[in-house]
């Protein structure tokens, strides 16, 4: 359901897996500290989704280079932005209820454990936060959806996203719809208008 949209509107789509899933058959300490840790030596995923681009465009040379453009929903929309942030081949990206701010988000004692899992890992989730980024994603089109009524990640999240990128780029645009909670409202109404915000963009954005 969150692909087909944009195969619809003519994109090709590329999804990936993230680095650091737990084993279904080992909840142990010692598998949780080598989950965390490869998720960050993945860089939270940014080097997954550039491992992914790198093999789009090396397999599909008609992918035209002037239009990549990332997108994701929930965490996946958190990356997105990062990835964005800090790949220059990203022209665009549009995040649905994405977190801002991935350090002020966990729980204190939920970091407390990461960072006893991995080391240093309460500056890696901060390094991974679209906010460190603002200035890198200021300079992009960027694209936020909420629904007012979502309960897993506050509205208010893109809203302070959405404030601290000033100056911003001209086509960056926030969306709120009023009900659909945390999925629906990405399915029913934010993917057709982030379809039709990328059709928008010219390569010159």
């Amino acid at each position: 359901p969150e692909h087909v949209p944009y195969v619809r509107g003519g994109y090709v789509v590329v999804s990936f897996d993230i680095a650091g899933p737990m084993p279904q058959d080992d909840d142990s300490d010692a598998a949780f500290a080598e989950a965390v840790q490869a998720f960050q030596r993945a860089e939270g995923g940014y080097v997954n989704a550039a491992a992914a681009l790198d093999a789009a465009l090396a397999v599909y040379p008609s992918i035209d280079p002037k239009r990549v453009f990332a997108a994701g929903h929930s965490s996946a929309g958190t990356l997105a932005l990062t990835f964005a942030a800090r790949d220059p081949r990203v022209q665009a990206v549009a995040a649905f209820a994405p977190v801002e701010d991935v350090v002020a988000w966990f729980p204190p004692a939920l970091v407390q454990t990461y960072e006893t899992a991995a080391p240093g890992y309460r500056d890696f989730l901060w390094s991974t936060s679209p906010s460190r980024h603002r200035k890198a994603l200021a300079e992009k089109p960027v694209f936020l959806f909420h629904a007012e009524d979502d309960s897993i990640v506050p509205p208010k999240t893109t809203a302070r996203l959405y404030e601290v990128m000033e100056p911003r780029h001209p086509s960056t645009v926030r969306k709120t719809v009023p009900v659909g909670d945390h999925y629906d409202a990405m399915i029913a109404d934010g993917l057709p208008a982030a379809v039709a915000w990328f059709d928008s963009l010219s390569p010159a954005d």
